[in-house]
């Protein structure tokens, strides 16, 4: 399998040679996948957030696409049938297990009634990286103006790439930015740069100790420069719920008075425990980096009893 993934992929897991029937839309709740658009128009996220039950065969609820929820089920011949829930009936949205050069009846657009898969090796650049063997499928004429489907591209195991849309003003392409997988396998990104921080936990018994982890990331072709002050590289405030700080981490340390400049090209993490007040109430839990800027900040909401 050749493929190059750009930076900010992270695999947890080694995608193998393909099974018989490689999974092209993987069903697991929690899965989410972000899509951005080639021009200004509506970004979307795809989440599967539930499962149901109908007609004795069990759906996975997904939300976000731009058709509205859908429920999904994938067959063992890799067909991926849609229920409607309203209606109580079952269509095909996508048959993955087609050979190349067949075409299918497909719901999966009201503008569009077939679909045929062009290429199962297909080649695809987008954001997240080069793939050679997506699978690729063209859509019948829309029978809408200005509207409907013109193509797609799935990547096994970690599902739609991309997806090319009629519009008044040409193909609208909205291609795979963001993806978080339940299935073991995959956790990828684009280039971008971010902060994150998250807590052990959300609801703390009085006095306990807490743990943050704050990570920031970076991975944009260029460094992103960060220029401390001092030796402190982080900050953690504890505020009530009328805003008044009642914990500062850096409160009574002594720093350094060493000025330096981390060009961060990946990712660097600190953790830090710390002690939850002693008083029942809703706190606000704020980390934050010490650079010259303090634009590097989280917010988080936790509950002590």
């Amino acid at each position: 399998m050749e493929h190059m993934w750009r930076t900010g992929v992270v695999l947890f897991g080694v995608l193998t040679a393909f099974a018989a029937q490689p999974d092209y839309f993987p069903l697991q709740v929690g899965n989410q996948w972000s899509y951005r658009p080639s021009r200004l128009g509506p970004a979307f996220t795809v989440e599967v957030v539930d499962t149901a039950t109908a007609s004795g065969q069990s759906y996975y609820v997904v939300q976000g696409f731009l058709t509205g929820t859908i429920w999904l089920r994938m067959s063992d011949d890799g067909t991926l049938y849609a229920y409607d829930p309203d209606q109580k009936t079952e269509s095909v949205w996508a048959s993955f297990g087609a050979g190349e050069g067949q075409t299918y009846s497909t719901a999966i657009d009201p503008c569009n009634s077939t679909a045929t898969i062009r290429s199962m090796t297909a080649s695809v650049d987008v954001p997240i990286g080069q793939f050679d063997y997506a699978l690729a499928i063209d859509y019948s004429a829309s029978t809408c103006a200005n509207s409907g489907l013109i193509s797609e591209y799935y990547l096994p195991y970690t599902g739609l790439l991309q997806r090319t849309y009629n519009s008044s003003a040409g193909p609208l392409v909205y291609d795979l930015v963001y993806a978080r997988l339940n299935n073991g396998l995959t956790s990828i990104n684009a280039p971008e740069q971010s902060f994150t921080s998250s807590l052990d936990q959300t609801v703390y018994a009085t006095g306990a100790l807490a743990t943050a982890r704050m990570t920031i990331r970076n991975t944009q072709a260029q460094p992103l420069s960060l220029r401390f002050l001092t030796l402190q590289r982080y900050d953690v405030l504890v505020r009530n719920a009328a805003g008044d700080t009642v914990y500062r981490w850096s409160s009574g340390r002594v720093f350094g008075q060493l000025a330096s400049t981390l060009q961060l090209a990946g990712e660097k993490t600190w953790m830090v425990q710390f002690p939850m007040p002693s008083s029942p109430g809703s706190y606000t839990v704020e980390t934050s980096l010490a650079t010259d800027t303090p634009v590097w900040r989280v917010l988080m909401p936790v509950t002590v009893k």
